[in-house]
């Protein structure tokens, strides 16, 4: 299994670089990156108030909108782009947005995103943690839909492409690809420290769903599975059964809600079911599946 790692399309294929970035770099780039497409994205919202004449409330909608997660999202995956291509001197390709298996691949990762989402809601709501009522849509046209999807995708893609893309290749190259795997996965946690209602074992749990994606994007040998993994797994906890995401409201409405009887240890309380021991259970048996496929994979291609 470590062969299939180490020789890996998604990590040989990296070596197509010019120049590589140390790895303190990689970590501070992480963060950089992230942060900077906020406040990119919040100059520009505050200029799109001060020349479109948005009054406060307008504003603050537009703040909490899906349009304003879709413009900082969109940003830092430019900005990843922009370091790839112009310092490391390779294309933003490389990073695993390869055509084979493109469409295939992406349609199988949403639909494990919203497999995994939906057990964890049935667990929560069959153990008493939760209970299940109508959501409401009213605010929902096809446009707005269409929007809040769009938005889910697009952010999705901006964490796998830094931190399953960048992070994991470079971390990968230079040690090998389970330490990638790891320390990408504890940097993808990190990034949600000053999120609402965090705690530990919400570090741990975001931990495991990144070491989830990044299995994933290995046995694909590809992000595009990992991307839409992301994206449907936030897309079904906060719009679909109307949780929070990691400590944060999703924006627009849900089709079903799930109620907390209370707030507890196995539901995750104020930073969502990430937060919660259902969480790690689910997220514990996938990754062993993961681990499972990849070592049959690996073992067919010793075969062949």
């Amino acid at each position: 299994m470590l062969n299939y790692f180490n020789n890996n399309n998604l990590i040989r294929n990296s070596n197509s670089r010019k120049k590589s970035t140390p790895l303190i770099l990689v970590f501070i780039l992480c963060f950089v990156f992230a942060f900077l497409s906020q406040i990119i994205g919040g100059i520009a919202i505050g200029f799109a108030v001060h020349y479109l004449n948005l009054s406060f409330n307008q504003y603050r909608n537009f703040v909490s909108s899906s349009y304003s997660m879709l413009l900082t999202t969109s940003i830092s995956i430019a900005l990843c782009f922009l370091w790839v291509y112009l310092y490391e001197k390779r294309k933003p390709v490389s990073l695993g947005f390869y055509k084979k298996n493109a469409i295939q691949n992406y349609i199988q990762g949403f639909l494990i995103g919203l497999l995994l989402m939906s057990i964890e809601a049935i667990i929560l709501s069959i153990t008493n943690n939760a209970y299940i009522s109508k959501g409401d849509v009213s605010s929902y046209g096809l446009l707005s839909l269409i929007v809040v999807i769009i938005s889910w995708v697009v952010q999705g893609a901006s964490e796998e492409i830094l931190i399953r893309g960048f992070a994991l290749q470079s971390i990968s190259a230079r040690y090998n690809t389970v330490v990638g795997v790891l320390v990408s996965s504890v940097i993808f946690a990190l990034l949600h420290m000053l999120n609402p209602g965090v705690s530990l074992l919400a570090i741990i749990n975001l931990i495991l769903f990144g070491i989830i994606a990044a299995l994933l994007a290995l046995y694909t040998e590809n992000l595009w599975a990992s991307c839409a993994l992301h994206s449907a797994w936030n897309f079904a906890e906060g719009n679909v059964y109307g949780f929070l995401v990691s400590g944060t409201n999703a924006y627009g409405g849900s089709f079903l809600y799930v109620q907390y009887r209370t707030n507890n240890l196995i539901n995750g309380g104020l930073f969502g079911p990430e937060g919660g021991l259902a969480d790690t259970i689910i997220s514990a048996i996938a990754i062993i599946v993961l681990l499972f496929l990849i070592y049959r994979k690996s073992k067919l291609q010793q075969l062949d």
